[in-house]
């Protein structure tokens, strides 16, 4: 019965990291849609080049600009490679318990399904490894790195 139990946790955690991806991506979409809103309705209400200069030439027009040419954090060099060296680690480490899990049902059915899983969790991880690496070393190479600090 116990055997039969060990299970769900990994199932639960599947679930719970799915339900975080659907939801920061929504957030992530509100967020951007929001800031899109803001700008267009901000741009139509000048209604000249006269007013846009005019505009452009306060403190608030220098931090519009900014924000709108600056690039996000998000899509910085070093944050894209630290996201596929994070993800690449987790799943992993992912993949190594559900290798356990399936040695834990070794003989029965469960365990090629759990073997399966682990196999590709783990040769996700380490694609995005190899790729955070290979990233890593191609932006500094390009001076890619240097520029973005």
């Amino acid at each position: 019965m116990a055997r039969d139990l060990a299970f769900f946790p990994p199932l639960f955690t599947l679930i719970g990291f799915l339900v975080w991806i659907v939801i920061t991506g929504w957030q992530r979409r509100q967020r951007l849609k929001l800031e899109m809103d803001f700008n267009t309705r901000l741009l139509d209400g000048l209604g000249s080049v006269k007013d846009f200069s005019e505009f452009l030439r306060t403190d608030a027009g220098a931090q519009f600009m900014t924000t709108l040419t600056t690039e996000s954090p998000v899509q910085a060099p070093q944050e894209r490679i630290l996201w596929a060296m994070q993800s690449g680690i987790v799943l992993l480490a992912l993949g190594g318990g559900l290798l356990a899990v399936a040695r834990h049902f070794a003989g029965r059915v469960e365990y090629d399904a759990f073997f399966a899983l682990s196999l590709i969790a783990m040769s996700l991880g380490l694609g995005l490894v190899i790729s955070s690496v290979a990233s890593h070393r191609l932006a500094s190479s390009l001076g890619v790195l240097r520029a973005a600090r």
